[in-house]
């Protein structure tokens, strides 16, 4: 089998969920003065930092992605059940993320996160 479809899942995917990555975010509800919504987006430094790094490490496996499928020419069943298990990981960021940024502090949520990181991390290097 050529790898067309398998790439182009894949690049649909990656940008589902670096989409959904942003819904972990909530409007502030507060007085419309720049002072409030100043000091409440302030507040939200965690939650913005936690999504800029999980964008960049999304972005960071999607060019591993690009990159290994510029020598990988024909894929079989493996190859197929290991990029499907990947994606599995992928898709699963966005929550790890969110259980992060709304548990910060508490040794379970980066847990989460790291452990989900290092799946696919796994995962990518026997593709």
């Amino acid at each position: 089998m050529n790898t067309d479809r398998v790439r182009s899942l894949t690049d649909g995917v990656y940008a589902i969920a670096m989409t959904i990555l942003v819904l972990n975010f909530s409007v502030p509800q507060v007085p419309k003065r720049v002072g409030p919504l100043l000091a409440a987006l302030a507040k939200m430094w965690p939650e913005f930092a936690h999504y800029g790094l999980s964008f960049v490490l999304l972005g960071i496996f999607w060019t591993i992605h690009h990159r290994q499928f510029q020598f990988i020419k024909r894929t079989d069943s493996r190859l197929l059940w290991i990029n499907l298990f990947v994606l599995m990981f992928i898709v699963l960021i966005p929550f790890s993320t969110s259980v992060t940024s709304e548990y910060r502090g508490v040794w379970p949520g980066p847990v989460l996160f790291d452990l989900n990181i290092l799946l696919v991390g796994v995962l990518k290097l026997v593709t």
